[in-house]
């Protein structure tokens, strides 16, 4: 009978053991989880910061290079007047047509070339250009600054008339 009290003490003592380890494991679980899931967010993030990187570099090389064939497509309008005594019109906007703006030169709506122009000469300037094939030409302009800068060449003229 006396083995009946030992059994009735060592009987609370192991569940509170049984307890014990049984938080304990919960712990290590809970801790284990928690590094594991810290340490795959940082590979995660880490990632996605070399991704952003690579777009954000091959973005601007697309920047870059689109800059540059606008460069290249008004090279070429200089190649026209280096060519020419004097670029009439016509001669201009056939450049531009001989480009396939969409595909060359994405994002581009035209070409043009803007002529400083002379206060005092504005009114022979509007009637030349008029006199060259643009019976509409007209110049707006506000103030009295002594030079104006005039588009005088915009083309195609359907999609920049406006300006």
């Amino acid at each position: 009978m006396q083995a009946t009290p030992l059994l009735n003490r060592a009987l609370p003592r192991a569940r509170l053991t049984t307890w014990l380890l049984v938080i304990a494991v919960l712990l290590a679980g809970f801790a284990l989880s928690f590094w594991a899931s810290s340490a795959s967010h940082s590979l995660y993030a880490a990632q996605a910061n070399d991704r952003f990187d690579r777009l954000a570099e091959r973005l601007a090389r697309e920047v870059q290079r689109r800059a540059n064939l606008t460069v290249y497509g008004l090279k070429g309008a200089r190649g026209v007047y280096a060519a020419s005594q004097s670029v009439e019109r016509l001669e201009f906007r056939s450049y531009v047509d001989s480009r396939q703006l969409p595909s060359e030169f994405p994002g581009v709506l035209g070409f043009g070339f803007i002529e400083r122009v002379p206060r005092p000469q504005l009114d022979a300037f509007i009637a030349a250009e008029r006199a060259d094939h643009a019976p509409d030409f007209n110049v707006i302009t506000s103030g009295d600054a002594p030079d104006l800068y005039v588009a005088k060449f915009l083309d195609p003229l359907s999609v920049n008339r406006a300006a």
